[in-house]
């Protein structure tokens, strides 16, 4: 199964770059419902979407909004209510920041299984 993707916003030339951001997705397939505490209200949708926007238009940028977890993978760094954090892991592509998995941090290390899942979605677009 190759995963497809779609475009989530326009190109953007800076300094250089061409940036866009497309979000990865497989074919769609049942999922089970979201554990208590991982999912968010629209207030929080706003901020991650902000944060997403801020690394894709400012595109190389760093902390605090985004930092690098190595092999070719990067997060975006999203500060919710309630003491809550939320990260996209995305990947570069042909001038797209492709947002490849997205959750809620509950430790303080991302934990290795969100990047998991992450390098597998890679591999398939890639």
């Amino acid at each position: 199964m190759r995963a497809k993707s779609t475009v989530a916003g326009a190109a953007l030339a800076l300094a250089g770059w061409c940036l866009g951001a497309a979000v990865a997705h497989a074919d769609p397939a049942p999922a089970p419902p979201p554990a208590p505490g991982t999912t968010i209200n629209a207030d929080g949708t706003y901020t991650v979407g902000k944060d997403i926007q801020k690394v894709e238009f400012g595109w190389p940028i760093g902390r605090p909004h985004c930092a690098a977890l190595g092999h070719g993978l990067w997060e975006v760094r999203s500060d919710l209510d309630s003491n809550r954090i939320a990260r996209v892991i995305f990947c570069m592509g042909d001038g797209y920041m492709i947002l490849l998995h997205g959750f809620i941090k509950k430790t303080q290390k991302t934990p290795q299984h969100d990047i998991d899942v992450a390098l597998q979605r890679k591999r398939e677009l890639i």
